[in-house]
């Protein structure tokens, strides 16, 4: 009975070995009659124009009757190279089936036929990479089809028939895309380096799904990234942003999994590996920063977007990756957020040491820079328990930073430093820190204050001391440094915010404390604007006289859309009367800069 069954599938198999010859033939067939058409139109053409040059007809040659075709300008111009590839194509999966249906009938072990198909991929892999060498056009198929093939293939063979362990696919995996790698950046061309890595990285998330061995994987998804690092470069960047983002993707999902039993108080499972999260997450980080490193050092005036920007999303997901993982481990944040300032302290000592060995760094030293602020102040809000001590150091060192923009004449910097100053405020207000009520009243008043001052400072340096960028931010987007308003704007808040502390430790004695704070802020917000509108008179600084408008704006919804409805008595009186006096004074201040422009223009 068995040796029947053999023989009824050999039958089977025959036959449909028989059909599959036919039907190459007749494909065969099709495509030698077409080239002899093409080649035909080819000859009558230059029959043709021997003709014209002759001074004879050219009909004459055309005696037998018109033929049938499309000429040779029509969109099927260039098919047949089209049809060969399709041709080679087809052959190529024709194999590939064969050896498939083998498998399947039991004629050949599954062990066999997966090393069998291994095999026969990475010789199309071969195969191609000589074509290539060789100029011909049918190259590009080979080793996309090869790797395409030994993808699936692997996928299959790991799961139904655990031909290959995980490390051996793995292995396979990473030696499948390293040459179309290769090739990708030899030949310039992205469709192998989006079919290596990405085809790679994709068949390394679906092998042991859902539940793989987290360290194998990440382990070769930080080679696939290095490799990309290696032989991605130009426009082809985009495929290693994809990778990139895949890679984050999957340490998020492995710091969940982490994360979700360990704040239960549950034991881990031995696939997602704790002890393995915080030293591989580390070490791809670093070795991903030291290539990004290299290369802003010695191609920092050809930088991407994607270089530019990696440094920022480095720390951006390595730092709420490893506290998924280091808070229910350790108790806390504290230690996750001195690692953090330690590692925010590298990213500016790289983007000194830039600066100073290379040349042509800036672009990379704007990135580390603003990475360095960026982790800084993450990290911050976790190392101290209390903000309102770190709001001044932030504060220096944005000065610092605009002190450091000057010397070296990189806007990237001064535009880190502008922006640090105003999240410093933002996040005081938003933490309430510098707000009424705060239990370190003197100290956020000191606080406030030191910010005014610095913020102050910053916006007068930037207009003494302008750029002269001739890249960036400060060159294509606002070459007039018309965003050091924020700092102007910054520095009004902060002042606002000192006051408005010492006024409500004056008035906390009175009888209606809340009603005289509302007086209170109108006055300030007023006697502000009045301040701006002459100084700005006096130093003829338009932008600080819209400034000046913008607040006396604020201060007439203040005065006379709020306190008319929420304050009385004398609050009411002095709000109302500094509206009054601000109205007056600008007047008067509008009136003079109107004169001063007409006699400037006559003279």
């Amino acid at each position: 009975m068995a040796d029947k069954a053999i023989e009824t599938r050999l039958d089977r198999l025959t036959d449909q070995i028989t059909i599959l010859t036919n039907q190459l033939s007749k494909q065969n067939a099709r495509l030698k009659a077409l080239e002899e058409t093409v080649a035909g139109i080819g000859h009558r053409e230059s029959l043709a124009a021997a003709d014209r040059q002759a001074g004879a007809p050219a009909q004459e040659h055309f005696e037998e009757g018109p033929v049938s075709v499309l000429p040779v300008t029509s969109s099927w111009a260039g098919s047949g190279s089209f049809l060969a590839r399709l041709a080679a194509i087809c052959f190529i999966l024709v194999i590939a089936l064969i050896l498939r249906t083998l498998t399947d009938n039991g004629i050949i072990g599954a062990k066999a036929g997966s090393m069998i198909g291994t095999a026969y991929a990475a010789l199309l892999i071969a195969i191609g990479w000589k074509l290539l060498q060789s100029g011909r056009k049918l190259g590009p198929i080979f080793p996309v089809c090869g790797a395409l093939l030994m993808f699936s293939l692997i996928l299959e063979t790991h799961a139904r028939f655990s031909a290959y362990t995980s490390v051996t696919a793995y292995t396979i995996l990473f030696f499948t895309m390293l040459p179309l790698a290769i090739m990708g950046h030899r030949y310039k061309r992205s469709l192998f380096l989006a079919v290596g890595l990405i085809g790679a990285a994709c068949t390394g998330f679906a092998l042991d799904f859902p539940s793989p061995f987290f360290p194998q994987l990440a382990f070769f998804l930080l080679a696939v990234n290095v490799v990309a690092h290696l032989q991605v470069t130009g426009r082809s960047r985009w495929v290693h942003a994809i990778l990139y983002g895949m890679t984050i993707f999957f340490w998020f999902l492995w710091a969940l999994k982490l994360h979700a039993p360990m704040v239960k108080g549950i034991e881990t499972t031995p696939e997602v590996a704790l002890s393995w999260y915080l030293p591989m997450t580390l070490a791809t980080v670093l070795i991903l920063m030291g290539f990004s490193v290299v290369r802003s050092y010695r191609h920092g005036d050809s930088l991407t977007l994607f270089d530019i920007v990696l440094p920022t999303v480095n720390v951006l997901w390595l730092y709420p990756a490893c506290s998924l993982v280091a808070v229910p481990l350790l108790g806390d944040d504290t230690m996750v957020g001195y690692a953090g300032l330690a590692l925010a302290i590298v990213h500016f000592l790289v983007a000194g040491a830039i600066y100073r060995f290379s040349r042509h760094g800036g672009p990379g030293i704007c990135a580390y820079v603003f990475a360095g602020a960026t982790l800084m102040v993450m990290a911050t809000l976790a190392a101290v328990e209390n903000i309102l001590p770190a709001l001044p150091l932030w504060g220096a060192v944005a000065v610092m930073l605009t002190l450091a923009s000057q010397a070296c004449e990189i806007g990237g910097i001064r535009l880190t430093s502008y922006l640090l100053q105003v999240v410093a405020t933002i996040l005081g207000i938003g933490y309430g820190v510098l707000l009424p009520g705060t239990p370190d009243s003197m100290l956020a008043t000191l606080a406030a204050g030191s910010l005014a001052v610095m913020s102050a400072f910053q916006f007068s340096w930037s207009r003494h001391h302008p750029l002269a960028c001739s890249v960036g931010f400060f060159k294509k987007v606002d070459p007039m440094d018309h965003t050091a308003i924020l700092l102007l704007l910054s520095a009004l808040v902060d002042g606002f915010l000192m006051l408005q502390l010492v006024a409500y430790d004056l008035l906390a004695s009175s009888a209606d404390p809340v009603n005289a704070l509302l007086g209170a802020q109108s006055v300030f917000i007023n006697l502000g604007a009045i301040g701006l509108m002459i100084f700005g008179l006096v130093k003829r600084q338009r932008e600080i006289l819209y400034t000046a408008i913008g607040i006396v704006v604020i201060g007439a919804f203040k005065a006379l859309g709020y306190d008319l409805f929420k304050a009385h008595g004398v609050p009411l009186v002095l709000s109302v009367f500094s509206f009054g006096a601000v109205a007056a004074v600008g007047s008067v201040v509008f009136s003079r800069w109107s004169q001063t422009s007409h006699t400037i223009g006559q003279n």
